[in-house]
């Protein structure tokens, strides 16, 4: 069975790799907000929709994934992508603040 960190690490490395198929599913999701430099999110709308997607998340509660999200080291594996997630909006609470998985260099190779 698949642990929360082997499908969280694996979908964070495709998005910091600017895989353009999931690029294209994140662009149609009215939940999500993507610009060439960033990829936004909150972690509602995140479990929302990984949950149909990975069985290990399908699994549990969303509690049991924010808590995940917060043990897996997300940004180790996607720095050798050039990318990290940071808070882009502190609305004071986890689940209302936004966060974005940044690119440091634009997909033509030049930095931002």
């Amino acid at each position: 069975m698949q642990t929360l960190e082997q499908a969280l690490i694996p979908f964070f490395e495709q998005a910091a790799k600017r895989d353009k198929t999931l690029l294209r599913e994140l662009e149609r999701d009215p939940c999500f907000t993507l610009m060439p430099d960033r990829w936004c999110f909150t972690l509602p709308d995140l479990f929302s929709f990984l949950q149909p997607r990975s069985e290990a998340i399908g699994k549990v509660s969303y509690k049991e994934f924010r808590c995940a999200i917060y043990t897996t080291s997300i940004n180790a594996a996607t720095r050798h992508y050039g990318a990290e997630v940071v808070i882009d909006r502190n609305h004071g609470q986890v689940d209302k603040s936004v966060y974005a998985l940044t690119w440091r260099n634009r997909e033509d190779g030049t930095s931002t």
